[in-house]
């Protein structure tokens, strides 16, 4: 793949190379796939930007918390991205002039290191004098110095900050203006698209880049099994409890080589007891293959010793 963007006919070049983009696409993929019982039902039924946090929230700790942090970081501000482009540019500038001025913190600190061996030599004898005015003077211009590096080192920071605002502001308006405008089927993959141009590009010029690449790790085992539990749940089976309809849909499909079924029968143990809390909890038809699909997971998760053994006496074929 060529990794060289060019400049579209209309408009400012691309900024973000395509093999960046496509990695960070493919980021997202696997992490929402695999957890999209957790978060899927909440994410696509946001309305508001709270409930996108909210939706995420499973993110905001452990190893993925980095790549969604810009999804989660509260902020009431909006920026358009030529304003950012714009803070991106001073912020430049700042440490540009933060390394220089750290360099002349440093000369300084060593001008007053030798002034002050000089005047240790110096003491008792005529030069004493000159020797302790120049140290006066070279401490004096080294304080200067050390308070134009914390300004600008505090300036820095403020600009960070802001920056860190600007790009969530802009990052969770445009996921919720994605879900709003329901233009794509909500798939992990499709969120993903969405998602791995922010805050650098809007999610229309994301999806318009990430479409054209496929993508191998969609659609991987997690996400199938969960599109087996709700297409058992759209079946005709529907006069039986759950759990029975979902053990009777399982074993209907027969099919060689289709590894989400087989390991769904396999994990047998796990999905039967899943299926059956959630059944007994109180929870809106269209989010139940999102919950027990997160429950499958969590039980597998925290399963014990006892649990597997279990796991293999009740395997369902």
């Amino acid at each position: 793949m060529d990794d060289v963007t060019t400049a579209p006919k209309r408009g400012r070049p691309f900024t973000t190379k395509n093999a960046t983009l496509e990695g960070l696409r493919d980021a997202f993929v696997w992490v929402l796939e695999n957890d999209w019982g957790v978060v899927g039902y909440e994410l696509t039924q946001s309305t508001t930007i709270l409930q996108i946090r909210s939706a995420l929230a499973p993110f905001n700790t452990g190893i993925y918390a980095d790549r969604f942090k810009i999804f989660l970081r509260p902020s009431a501000t909006y920026a358009t991205t030529l304003a950012m482009r714009k803070t991106r540019l001073q912020q430049g500038e700042v440490i540009e002039q933060l390394q220089a001025a750290f360099n002349e913190e440093q000369v300084a600190r060593q001008s007053v290191e030798r002034i002050e061996q000089a005047l240790r030599q110096a003491s008792g004898t005529t030069d004493q004098h000159a020797m302790e005015n120049e140290h006066v003077r070279r401490t004096a211009s080294l304080l200067v110095v050390q308070k134009h590096r914390a300004d600008l080192d505090t300036r820095n920071r403020n600009l960070t900050e802001k920056l860190a605002d600007d790009e969530s502001g802009f990052a969770q308006t445009e996921l919720l203006d994605f879900i709003l405008e329901h233009r794509y089927s909500f798939t992990p993959l499709n969120f993903s698209n969405a998602m791995a141009g922010l805050p650098l590009m809007g999610w229309r010029q994301s999806s318009k880049r990430c479409v054209r690449w496929p993508c191998e790790l969609a659609n991987g085992l997690a996400y199938r099994q969960f599109k087996v539990i709700a297409a058992c749940l759209r079946s005709d089976v529907k006069s039986h409890p759950l759990v029975e309809r979902m053990r009777l849909f399982l074993q209907r499909k027969t099919k060689r080589g289709d590894n989400a079924v087989t390991e769904l029968k396999k994990k047998w143990y796990y999905l039967c007891r899943a299926t059956e809390q959630v059944e007994r909890e109180d929870h809106p038809p269209e989010s139940l293959p999102f919950r027990i699909m997160a429950e499958f997971k969590r039980r597998q998760n925290s399963a014990n010793a006892v649990d597997r053994i279990r796991e293999e006496e009740e395997q369902l074929w």
